[in-house]
Formats: C-alpha cells, structure tokens, sequence
C-alpha cells in the first residue's frame, strides 16, 4: 500500500496498492503523466505541479491481494484524497463489496 504526497503540503493525494516494488508502481506514475492519453487525476497532478512536487511513501502490507484490495478501498474510504476518485462514487464495506467495470457494486469475484 502507499501513497502519493504533495511534499509542500504533506497532503496525501492518492492511495493505492501495487504488487510490484513501490518504485516501480512510481515510475509508472510519473511515465504516465507524461503521456497525452492518461487523464487521471494524479497524472493531471503531477503534470501541472511537477514531478518533483510529490512522493510516495509505503504504508501498509499484506500478505495476500484480496487483504491488500481490502486494505485500500479501506485507506481510501478512510482519507479521502483528492486524486482519487473511487470513494466518490462506491464504497468500502467489511464483505468486500466493489464496483464492476461497469459502476454496479457487487459483491467481489475472483
């Protein structure tokens, strides 16, 4: 689990989780904001503020996926940040309830 920081504010923007190394999941990040066709809101953060205007920082573990998916709806349900957009639209609930591809929350497959 990590999250991305503003570094002035220490604001946490964005929650999410990897099942690579942390800076793997960064570099991806920061390639992805220098690409027309990604979008998101943590890209469009780092596109206008500049790479080295955030940080990532590891802070939760798991053992398994389904903990760790778990743990992040949790963490983003939790603070709220700004880059995500998830929490807007769905929420965590203790059985592991998730939006599909097309917006309908069900109850998690695997």
């Amino acid at each position: 689990m990590y999250a991305i920081v503003d570094r002035k504010t220490q604001m946490v923007l964005y929650i999410g989780m990897t099942l690579r190394t942390i800076g793997e999941r960064y570099k991806e990040h920061i390639t992805n904001s220098r690409s027309c066709i990604d979008y998101s809101k943590i890209s469009s953060h780092i596109k206008q503020y500049g790479e080295d205007s955030v940080e990532i920082l590891e802070f939760d573990y798991a053992y398994d996926e389904k903990t760790l998916r778990d743990r992040e709806w949790w963490w983003i349900n939790e603070l709220k940040p700004p880059c995500n957009v998830a929490y807007k639209k769905y929420f965590y609930t203790k059985n592991s309830f998730m939006p599909d591809s097309d917006g309908v929350i069900r109850k998690w497959k695997r």
